[in-house]
């Protein structure tokens, strides 16, 4: 046990495992809003059965900074092991739950109340996974592999992605009706087999050696998150801001250039789901990548020159979307736009915890990410599918993105320290 406990590729493997859950789940759920706006939700105008699939979508975000919160709290005071294992259950139970519950048709407004019930259980478990899951490998990888290994970790983003697109590549396969019938629930299905799997992989881990050794000096904070506030507020508010440029990059580049390859560019959906095949593939290799480049030259140069080039051509770019509709040229703006996303977001996955003293990490840095993320970034799909129906321009539905890039590059350039290769276990602020 031992061995298997210390040994890096497996416990790449564990905590990895529960990331590519979470983010298979939610956009599982993203990119069957359609299906689940007619599914869930009152007979309406197709765009506002839409609208409201989205919203229930960023409801579930609103209980990332509540599960960020408890499970960071658990994480600081009692260990890193204990939080993550729990946030794969809560999560399995969520999407097995959705896969499972009955329709609008059926029960009527039941259905769209445990739709949302589950959704929140979704978001309370992801509040709590990203900070303890990153925080477990950071505190396992070499000091001067740091980078490198979480960006393994954050690459199972695209992975999950891409996944959920060949699932439901699969599934589109089926006829409308019984797609309609039972085939969009497959995906939520297959994710509770992949929890199983996770969650056994994850009870064969021990302690990280950071929690370990502050522990033995006795130096576990009694109330993480009011140390937090009293020695590690700027980190705090560094990490706030620059994850609202993230998240805003992040999902834009994900979620809503998926969304108006169909309804701007009017690509056909299967057409749409096999380009984000080969281009999740390509952006994992990028967030490997820029681990590495974080690793050599630090995290700082990351933030400072992706934000603002990104801050300066992210408006630009999709506008793209609203003058052709070729396959090859959407998808080369595309994967412009999820490089901006992917070599901060590989980068902050160890410039965020070690920014943080060690006996608040998880709750420092987890609770600023989830903020930003839980009440700003999960309505971004939302925001942006609004914004284009009003002013039906691809390119005005996103200058709030532009925005959120600029406050972003402004922080790297101006407060953000350079963390690499600092001493992770301190726990002074």
């Amino acid at each position: 046990m031992s061995k298997v406990i210390q040994s890096l590729p497996f416990v790449t493997f564990a905590t990895g495992i529960g990331m590519f859950l979470e983010i298979f789940d939610f956009m599982v759920y993203g990119y069957l809003a359609t299906i689940i706006g007619e599914l869930f939700f009152p007979p309406e105008a197709p765009a506002a059965a839409l609208l409201s699939a989205l919203a229930v979508f960023g409801v579930g975000y609103l209980m990332r900074p509540v599960g960020s919160l408890v499970f960071g709290h658990i994480s600081d005071k009692y260990g890193r092991k204990v939080a993550f294992a729990f946030t794969l259950i809560f999560m399995g139970i969520a999407t097995i739950g959705i896969g499972l519950s009955p329709t609008y048709e059926a029960v009527g407004i039941l259905a769209t109340i445990l739709l949302i019930s589950f959704r929140l259980l979704q978001g309370f478990s992801l509040g709590g996974e990203f900070g303890s899951s990153t925080t477990y490998m950071l505190e396992h990888a070499p000091s001067q592999r740091r980078a490198l290994y979480v960006s393994i970790l954050q690459g199972m983003w695209p992975l999950g992605v891409m996944s959920s697109v060949v699932t439901l590549y699969l599934v589109s396969l089926l006829s409308k009706g019984a797609m309609l019938s039972w085939g969009w629930r497959i995906p939520f299905l297959v994710a509770g087999v992949i929890a199983i799997v996770g969650l056994i992989a994850r009870l064969m881990l021990g302690e990280t050696p950071v929690f370990k050794e502050i522990e033995r000096r006795g130096l576990v904070a009694k109330s993480p998150i009011v140390e937090t506030f009293r020695k590690a507020w700027l980190p705090f508010l560094i990490v706030l801001l620059l994850q609202i440029a993230e998240t805003s990059i992040w999902y834009s580049s994900y979620l809503t250039t998926f969304v108006y390859w169909q309804i701007v560019s009017k690509v056909p959906y299967v057409t749409a789901l096999s380009s984000y095949v080969i281009l999740m593939i390509l952006t994992f290799f990028a967030y490997i990548l820029g681990g590495y480049l974080s690793d050599v030259y630090g995290r700082r140069p990351i933030f400072r020159y992706t934000y603002s080039i990104a801050a300066l051509t992210t408006v630009p770019l999709f506008y793209v979307f609203k003058v052709t509709s070729i396959p090859l040229f959407l998808g080369i703006t595309t994967y412009i736009l999820l490089l901006y996303a992917a070599f901060p977001n590989a980068a902050l996955g160890a410039a965020f915890p070690e920014l943080m003293p060690a006996d608040v990490r998880v709750t420092g840095f987890g609770f600023a990410y989830q903020i930003a993320t839980g009440i700003y970034g999960g309505f971004i799909p939302y925001i942006s599918t609004a914004l284009l129906l009003i002013f039906h321009d691809p390119a005005l539905s996103v200058i709030y993105v532009a925005i959120s890039l600029a406050i972003g590059a402004i922080v790297a350039w101006l407060w953000l320290p350079e963390t690499k290769g600092v001493d992770i276990i301190r726990v002074k602020g």
